[in-house]
Protein backbone atom coordinates (compact mmCIF):
# COMPACT_ATOMS: atom_id res chain seq x y z
CA UNK A 1 0.00 0.00 0.00
CA UNK A 2 1.22 3.82 -0.29
CA UNK A 3 0.33 6.33 1.96
CA UNK A 4 -0.90 9.62 0.67
CA UNK A 5 -1.39 12.19 3.03
CA UNK A 6 -3.53 14.86 2.76
CA UNK A 7 -5.86 13.61 -0.17
CA UNK A 8 -9.63 14.33 0.57
CA UNK A 9 -12.29 11.47 -0.12
CA UNK A 10 -13.80 12.12 -3.36
CA UNK A 11 -11.27 15.15 -4.60
CA UNK A 12 -9.01 14.26 -8.08
CA UNK A 13 -8.17 10.71 -9.51
CA UNK A 14 -5.49 8.38 -9.02
CA UNK A 15 -4.09 9.93 -12.38
CA UNK A 16 -3.94 13.38 -10.83
CA UNK A 17 -2.44 12.39 -7.24
CA UNK A 18 0.47 10.41 -9.12
CA UNK A 19 0.85 13.50 -11.14
CA UNK A 20 1.17 15.94 -8.31
CA UNK A 21 3.75 12.90 -6.73
CA UNK A 22 5.93 12.58 -9.11
CA UNK A 23 6.16 16.53 -9.91
CA UNK A 24 6.87 17.00 -6.33
CA UNK A 25 9.56 14.11 -5.98
CA UNK A 26 11.14 15.50 -9.20
CA UNK A 27 11.19 18.56 -7.94
CA UNK A 28 13.00 17.53 -4.75
CA UNK A 29 15.68 15.61 -6.37
CA UNK A 30 18.97 16.33 -8.08
CA UNK A 31 20.02 17.87 -11.02
CA UNK A 32 21.20 15.34 -12.14
CA UNK A 33 18.19 13.09 -12.05
CA UNK A 34 15.48 15.98 -12.78
CA UNK A 35 17.40 16.35 -16.65
CA UNK A 36 16.64 13.76 -19.07
CA UNK A 37 15.33 11.47 -16.35
CA UNK A 38 13.44 8.03 -17.46
CA UNK A 39 12.56 7.14 -13.56
CA UNK A 40 9.75 4.70 -13.84
CA UNK A 41 6.19 5.88 -12.44
CA UNK A 42 6.39 3.81 -9.73
CA UNK A 43 10.05 4.76 -8.42
CA UNK A 44 8.58 8.56 -8.19
CA UNK A 45 5.31 7.63 -6.55
CA UNK A 46 7.07 5.71 -3.80
CA UNK A 47 9.54 8.28 -3.57
CA UNK A 48 7.09 11.15 -3.11
CA UNK A 49 5.16 8.99 -0.66
CA UNK A 50 8.24 8.35 1.46
CA UNK A 51 9.44 11.84 1.71
CA UNK A 52 5.81 13.10 2.30
CA UNK A 53 5.80 10.72 5.74
CA UNK A 54 8.68 12.21 6.86
CA UNK A 55 6.98 15.68 6.80
CA UNK A 56 4.94 17.36 9.24
CA UNK A 57 0.83 16.68 8.97
CA UNK A 58 -0.48 18.60 6.63
CA UNK A 59 -3.97 20.94 7.09
CA UNK A 60 -6.66 17.95 8.28
CA UNK A 61 -3.90 15.86 8.99
CA UNK A 62 -5.45 12.87 7.17
CA UNK A 63 -3.83 9.81 5.65
CA UNK A 64 -6.01 7.71 3.33
CA UNK A 65 -4.33 4.58 2.20
CA UNK A 66 -4.61 4.22 -1.61
CA UNK A 67 -3.85 0.79 -3.25
CA UNK A 68 -1.19 0.34 -5.67
CA UNK A 69 -2.42 0.35 -9.03
CA UNK A 70 -1.58 -3.25 -10.98
CA UNK A 71 1.51 -3.19 -13.20
CA UNK A 72 0.91 -4.13 -16.67
CA UNK A 73 2.83 -6.93 -17.99
CA UNK A 74 4.16 -6.84 -21.76
CA UNK A 75 4.09 -10.71 -22.92
CA UNK A 76 5.95 -11.48 -26.17
CA UNK A 77 3.17 -12.89 -28.57
CA UNK A 78 5.34 -15.35 -31.40
CA UNK A 79 6.18 -13.65 -34.55
CA UNK A 80 5.87 -10.65 -32.71
CA UNK A 81 7.98 -7.55 -33.85
CA UNK A 82 8.59 -5.37 -30.90
CA UNK A 83 12.03 -5.09 -31.43
CA UNK A 84 12.55 -4.23 -34.81
CA UNK A 85 13.02 -0.27 -33.90
CA UNK A 86 15.67 -1.31 -31.71
CA UNK A 87 17.58 -3.75 -34.11
CA UNK A 88 18.01 -1.42 -36.79
CA UNK A 89 18.93 1.63 -34.44
CA UNK A 90 21.68 -0.98 -32.97
CA UNK A 91 22.57 -2.09 -35.93
CA UNK A 92 23.36 0.86 -37.50
CA UNK A 93 25.20 1.84 -34.45
CA UNK A 94 27.08 -1.63 -34.72
CA UNK A 95 27.79 -1.04 -38.47
CA UNK A 96 29.51 2.76 -37.68
CA UNK A 97 31.50 1.52 -35.01
CA UNK A 98 32.88 -1.44 -37.10
CA UNK A 99 33.76 0.68 -39.46
CA UNK A 100 35.52 3.14 -37.24
CA UNK A 101 37.29 0.34 -35.31
CA UNK A 102 40.95 -0.46 -35.87
CA UNK A 103 41.71 -4.06 -35.89
CA UNK A 104 45.43 -5.47 -35.66
CA UNK A 105 46.44 -7.47 -38.83
CA UNK A 106 45.40 -11.07 -37.71
CA UNK A 107 42.12 -9.93 -36.76
CA UNK A 108 39.13 -9.91 -39.06
CA UNK A 109 35.37 -8.87 -38.23
CA UNK A 110 32.37 -7.80 -41.19
CA UNK A 111 29.47 -6.13 -40.21
CA UNK A 112 27.61 -8.51 -42.53
CA UNK A 113 28.37 -11.74 -40.09
CA UNK A 114 26.46 -9.70 -36.94
CA UNK A 115 22.93 -10.03 -36.09
CA UNK A 116 21.97 -8.25 -33.03
CA UNK A 117 19.08 -9.87 -31.74
CA UNK A 118 18.02 -8.07 -28.92
CA UNK A 119 19.93 -7.23 -25.33
CA UNK A 120 20.66 -10.21 -24.44
CA UNK A 121 21.69 -11.76 -27.51
CA UNK A 122 23.80 -10.92 -30.35
CA UNK A 123 25.08 -13.51 -33.16
CA UNK A 124 28.40 -13.56 -34.94
CA UNK A 125 29.71 -15.70 -37.52
CA UNK A 126 33.16 -16.43 -38.65
CA UNK A 127 34.90 -17.94 -41.12
CA UNK A 128 35.30 -16.21 -44.22
CA UNK A 129 35.67 -12.36 -43.71
CA UNK A 130 35.23 -12.99 -39.42
CA UNK A 131 37.43 -14.58 -36.90
CA UNK A 132 37.45 -14.92 -33.66
CA UNK A 133 40.49 -12.80 -32.72
CA UNK A 134 38.27 -9.86 -34.36
CA UNK A 135 34.80 -10.72 -31.95
CA UNK A 136 37.73 -10.86 -29.32
CA UNK A 137 38.39 -6.92 -30.44
CA UNK A 138 34.56 -6.09 -30.79
CA UNK A 139 34.10 -7.54 -27.11
CA UNK A 140 36.77 -5.60 -25.38
CA UNK A 141 35.33 -2.26 -27.42
CA UNK A 142 32.03 -3.12 -25.58
CA UNK A 143 30.76 -3.11 -29.36
CA UNK A 144 27.54 -5.68 -29.02
CA UNK A 145 25.79 -4.38 -25.34
CA UNK A 146 24.67 -8.07 -25.11
CA UNK A 147 24.80 -10.41 -22.16
CA UNK A 148 25.25 -12.68 -24.71
CA UNK A 149 27.22 -13.61 -28.06
CA UNK A 150 27.21 -16.36 -29.76
CA UNK A 151 29.52 -17.05 -32.61
CA UNK A 152 28.17 -19.01 -35.46
CA UNK A 153 31.16 -20.89 -37.09
CA UNK A 154 31.75 -21.68 -40.35
CA UNK A 155 34.21 -24.73 -39.70
CA UNK A 156 33.70 -26.69 -42.85
CA UNK A 157 32.77 -25.15 -45.80
CA UNK A 158 34.60 -21.60 -46.05
CA UNK A 159 32.35 -21.19 -49.53
CA UNK A 160 32.69 -17.97 -51.24
CA UNK A 161 29.05 -18.16 -52.15
CA UNK A 162 28.22 -18.02 -48.35
CA UNK A 163 31.06 -15.61 -46.87
CA UNK A 164 28.78 -13.90 -44.39
CA UNK A 165 26.32 -14.68 -42.19
CA UNK A 166 23.74 -13.06 -43.06
CA UNK A 167 24.07 -14.96 -46.57
CA UNK A 168 22.69 -17.76 -45.24
CA UNK A 169 20.37 -16.25 -41.82
CA UNK A 170 17.75 -13.91 -41.40
CA UNK A 171 16.41 -12.91 -38.35
CA UNK A 172 12.48 -11.72 -39.69
CA UNK A 173 11.04 -11.07 -36.09
CA UNK A 174 11.51 -11.58 -32.38
CA UNK A 175 11.53 -15.18 -32.33
CA UNK A 176 11.27 -16.02 -36.22
CA UNK A 177 14.18 -16.98 -37.88
CA UNK A 178 14.44 -17.91 -42.09
CA UNK A 179 17.77 -19.86 -42.90
CA UNK A 180 19.66 -21.69 -46.11
CA UNK A 181 18.18 -25.21 -45.21
CA UNK A 182 21.40 -26.80 -46.96
CA UNK A 183 23.83 -25.01 -44.22
CA UNK A 184 22.82 -27.92 -41.48
CA UNK A 185 23.98 -30.80 -43.68
CA UNK A 186 27.21 -32.39 -44.46
CA UNK A 187 30.14 -29.62 -44.59
CA UNK A 188 27.55 -26.73 -44.44
CA UNK A 189 27.02 -27.36 -40.91
CA UNK A 190 27.27 -24.51 -38.60
CA UNK A 191 28.20 -24.60 -34.81
CA UNK A 192 28.44 -22.76 -32.51
CA UNK A 193 29.75 -20.94 -29.19
CA UNK A 194 28.18 -19.30 -26.47
CA UNK A 195 29.68 -16.13 -24.20
CA UNK A 196 28.05 -14.83 -21.28
CA UNK A 197 28.97 -11.90 -19.49
CA UNK A 198 30.03 -12.09 -15.95
CA UNK A 199 30.80 -8.59 -14.50
CA UNK A 200 33.64 -7.60 -12.67
CA UNK A 201 35.71 -11.00 -12.94
CA UNK A 202 37.42 -10.18 -16.00
CA UNK A 203 40.59 -13.24 -15.38
CA UNK A 204 40.34 -15.82 -18.32
CA UNK A 205 37.52 -14.68 -20.41
CA UNK A 206 36.80 -13.72 -23.87
CA UNK A 207 37.30 -10.06 -24.58
CA UNK A 208 37.90 -9.83 -20.83
CA UNK A 209 34.15 -9.64 -19.18
CA UNK A 210 33.12 -12.42 -21.02
CA UNK A 211 33.00 -16.28 -20.72
CA UNK A 212 32.84 -19.65 -22.81
CA UNK A 213 30.18 -21.43 -21.27
CA UNK A 214 28.96 -23.30 -23.87
CA UNK A 215 30.75 -24.99 -27.02
CA UNK A 216 30.19 -27.09 -30.09
CA UNK A 217 26.44 -26.72 -29.81
CA UNK A 218 24.46 -27.46 -32.82
CA UNK A 219 23.16 -23.98 -34.40
CA UNK A 220 19.23 -24.90 -35.29
CA UNK A 221 19.46 -26.74 -32.18
CA UNK A 222 20.84 -23.83 -29.97
CA UNK A 223 17.71 -21.27 -31.93
CA UNK A 224 15.46 -23.69 -31.00
CA UNK A 225 16.34 -24.17 -27.16
CA UNK A 226 16.07 -20.28 -27.04
CA UNK A 227 12.37 -20.51 -28.61
CA UNK A 228 13.10 -19.16 -32.02
CA UNK A 229 11.31 -20.42 -34.84
CA UNK A 230 12.70 -21.58 -38.14
CA UNK A 231 11.78 -21.40 -41.35
CA UNK A 232 13.59 -23.09 -44.25
CA UNK A 233 14.50 -21.52 -47.80
CA UNK A 234 16.35 -23.27 -50.48
CA UNK A 235 17.93 -20.38 -51.77
CA UNK A 236 20.03 -16.96 -50.92
CA UNK A 237 17.23 -15.22 -53.54
CA UNK A 238 14.65 -16.91 -51.40
CA UNK A 239 15.99 -15.88 -48.26
CA UNK A 240 16.65 -12.04 -49.72
CA UNK A 241 12.84 -12.27 -50.03
CA UNK A 242 11.45 -13.75 -47.41
CA UNK A 243 9.35 -11.27 -44.77
CA UNK A 244 7.18 -12.00 -41.65
CA UNK A 245 4.10 -11.02 -43.20
CA UNK A 246 4.98 -14.10 -45.28
CA UNK A 247 5.13 -16.77 -42.92
CA UNK A 248 1.67 -18.51 -41.36
CA UNK A 249 1.33 -18.28 -38.00
CA UNK A 250 2.35 -21.59 -35.43
CA UNK A 251 2.22 -23.16 -32.41
CA UNK A 252 3.52 -20.93 -29.18
CA UNK A 253 5.53 -24.37 -27.82
CA UNK A 254 8.96 -25.30 -28.66
CA UNK A 255 8.44 -28.65 -25.78
CA UNK A 256 6.10 -31.36 -25.88
CA UNK A 257 5.08 -33.71 -23.65
CA UNK A 258 4.70 -37.16 -25.53
CA UNK A 259 3.96 -40.79 -24.07
CA UNK A 260 5.10 -44.06 -26.27
CA UNK A 261 2.66 -46.42 -26.58
CA UNK A 262 4.59 -49.40 -25.56
CA UNK A 263 2.12 -50.99 -23.23
CA UNK A 264 -0.69 -50.58 -26.02
CA UNK A 265 -3.24 -53.65 -27.19
CA UNK A 266 -6.63 -53.72 -27.31
CA UNK A 267 -9.10 -53.40 -24.78
CA UNK A 268 -12.50 -55.43 -24.67
CA UNK A 269 -14.09 -53.35 -22.15
CA UNK A 270 -14.36 -50.80 -24.40
CA UNK A 271 -14.72 -52.55 -27.64
CA UNK A 272 -18.26 -53.98 -26.14
CA UNK A 273 -19.70 -50.55 -26.74
CA UNK A 274 -17.94 -48.55 -29.56
CA UNK A 275 -18.50 -49.85 -33.48
CA UNK A 276 -15.00 -48.53 -34.77
CA UNK A 277 -13.12 -51.24 -31.88
CA UNK A 278 -13.32 -54.42 -33.33
CA UNK A 279 -10.31 -57.08 -32.25
CA UNK A 280 -11.63 -59.77 -35.20
CA UNK A 281 -8.61 -58.83 -37.62
CA UNK A 282 -6.13 -58.62 -34.92
CA UNK A 283 -4.41 -62.27 -34.38
CA UNK A 284 -1.26 -61.07 -32.48
CA UNK A 285 -0.60 -58.83 -30.13
CA UNK A 286 2.48 -58.30 -30.50
CA UNK A 287 2.26 -57.49 -34.27
CA UNK A 288 -0.52 -54.67 -33.56
CA UNK A 289 1.72 -53.05 -30.58
CA UNK A 290 4.56 -52.98 -33.47
CA UNK A 291 2.29 -51.23 -35.74
CA UNK A 292 1.43 -48.61 -32.88
CA UNK A 293 4.98 -48.07 -32.16
CA UNK A 294 6.07 -47.92 -35.80
CA UNK A 295 3.18 -44.90 -36.74
CA UNK A 296 4.30 -43.06 -33.45
CA UNK A 297 8.27 -43.50 -34.22
CA UNK A 298 7.32 -41.76 -37.06
CA UNK A 299 5.25 -38.94 -35.39
CA UNK A 300 8.01 -38.95 -32.87
CA UNK A 301 10.58 -38.27 -36.17
CA UNK A 302 8.36 -35.17 -38.34
CA UNK A 303 8.00 -33.38 -34.18
CA UNK A 304 12.04 -33.68 -33.45
CA UNK A 305 13.19 -33.08 -37.21
CA UNK A 306 15.42 -29.92 -36.90
CA UNK A 307 15.41 -29.79 -40.79
CA UNK A 308 12.37 -31.15 -42.62
CA UNK A 309 10.07 -31.38 -39.27
CA UNK A 310 9.11 -29.14 -37.02
CA UNK A 311 12.22 -29.22 -34.64
CA UNK A 312 10.26 -29.76 -31.20
CA UNK A 313 11.88 -30.81 -28.03
CA UNK A 314 9.88 -33.81 -27.11
CA UNK A 315 9.59 -35.16 -23.42
CA UNK A 316 9.34 -38.61 -23.97
CA UNK A 317 7.72 -40.87 -21.61
CA UNK A 318 7.21 -44.93 -22.28
CA UNK A 319 3.50 -46.84 -21.15
CA UNK A 320 3.99 -49.72 -19.44
CA UNK A 321 1.68 -53.02 -18.74
CA UNK A 322 1.45 -52.21 -14.64
CA UNK A 323 0.19 -49.06 -15.81
CA UNK A 324 -3.12 -51.08 -16.62
CA UNK A 325 -4.56 -48.80 -19.28
CA UNK A 326 -4.14 -50.63 -22.27
CA UNK A 327 -5.93 -48.53 -24.85
CA UNK A 328 -4.12 -45.06 -23.21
Amino acid sequence: MLRISALAKGRGSWTGHVSALRSRYMSQASPDVRIGSSMPLESAVIGASKAQEAEAPSQNGEVVEVPEPPLSVSLSVPGGNHGQLERNSQMERIRSTIKRLRLPPYAKLDVDDVVWVNKNLALVGTGTRSNINGVRVALEHGIFRTERVVTVRDVFERSPDLPTLNKSFKLLSDDVTCILSGIQKGSRRRICNEYAMRGSDVAGGLGGNFKLVRHDMDFLQFLHEGGFRIVPVESKEKLVATEIDQIPPQQSTNHVFMVAPTAFQSNPDAAEDNYFMSSENIRDPQVLQRKVITEFEDLHSKLTDKVKGAGLSVHLFTHEEHHDTPDA
